[in-house]
């Protein structure tokens, strides 16, 4: 009876302890916000892809290099500065550079306690020099986790 009894107490401990140590309860949302650019062009009144041979693509007024002579490119993550309501991105193709800058307004919205909170962004306008781009466009103001086009940049 004694050893019954131990056998069943000694199977309640690891069952506890084994759900204990699982990892069940950690964060598994993903909390990483990029705004998406797709690169087209317009021919004969009609919107097309552009595909880039090469782009090199940085952040202004950070050492980050986000594309580096990438070939085939014909779509951007971008992310936005979370601490400012101002993103700039110095884009070359074909040596020539053009800049980018958006203007934004940062969302924080609480997810849970073990993730803490998501930072989205509201597109409110956003600009280009012209030296190769055309033209850019806000295609979907909000930025957030979800994989969508937010702006359309011209060629």
């Amino acid at each position: 009876m004694k050893s019954k009894l131990l056998l069943v107490f000694t199977g309640i401990i690891l069952s506890l302890l084994l759900i204990n140590c699982s990892n069940a309860g950690g964060c598994h949302q993903n909390l990483y916000v990029v705004m998406t650019a797709n690169l087209d062009t317009i021919q004969n009144d009609t919107v097309k892809t552009m595909t880039l041979d090469s782009v090199w693509v940085a952040g202004v007024r950070n050492d980050s290099v986000l594309y580096d002579n990438t070939a085939s490119v014909s779509q951007l993550s971008l992310p936005l500065q979370e601490n400012k309501n101002i993103t700039q991105f110095v884009i070359r193709s074909n040596s020539v550079y053009d800049t980018l800058t958006c203007y934004h307004t940062n969302i924080q919205q609480y997810i849970s306690l073990e993730c803490g909170c998501e930072i989205n962004f509201q597109l409110d306008s956003v600009k280009t020099t012209t030296h190769r781009i055309k033209s850019v466009q806000i295609v979907q103001k909000n930025v957030t986790s979800q994989a969508t086009e937010n702006i359309q940049i011209f060629y």
